[in-house]
């Protein structure tokens, strides 16, 4: 079994299927990426504490912060949403702060900080 979703690489109408099945399928395919996501944050959190550790015995700086989001992928479309972020920001239901905050990767204390005098968002 290779938890793919009918129609991931083939086409979804060439076998006849029930709408229980297809869900079943889009379901165990969602929960398998989502199984590979934590076991590579996993793997990448440990590389980062063996490295932390190494750099630590050398008597070098070992801080880290690793921040791992994973997206929807496909389902996302960060242009769409960025675009919709846009038109709240204009009407005045998101405050210029937590915009930049979210697009700079900033806390919304260093985006106030970091605001334009003119409290204008540049991109």
């Amino acid at each position: 079994m290779c938890s793919l979703a009918y129609g991931t690489i083939s086409d979804p109408g060439s076998v006849d299927r029930t709408a229980t099945e297809i869900e079943a399928s889009k379901q165990r395919s969602y929960t398998f990426i989502c199984d590979c996501q934590k076991s590579l944050e996993n793997a990448l959190n440990g590389w980062a504490e063996g490295a932390a550790f190494w750099l630590a015995l050398n008597g070098q700086s070992a801080a880290y912060d690793m921040k791992l989001e994973w997206g929807d992928g496909i389902l996302a479309d960060p242009d769409a949403e960025r675009e919709e972020d846009r038109k709240d920001l204009a009407n005045g239901t998101l405050r210029p702060e937590e915009y930049r905050a979210k697009y700079r990767n900033e806390t919304i204390e260093e985006a106030v900080k970091n605001l334009p005098r003119s409290a204008e968002v540049l991109d």
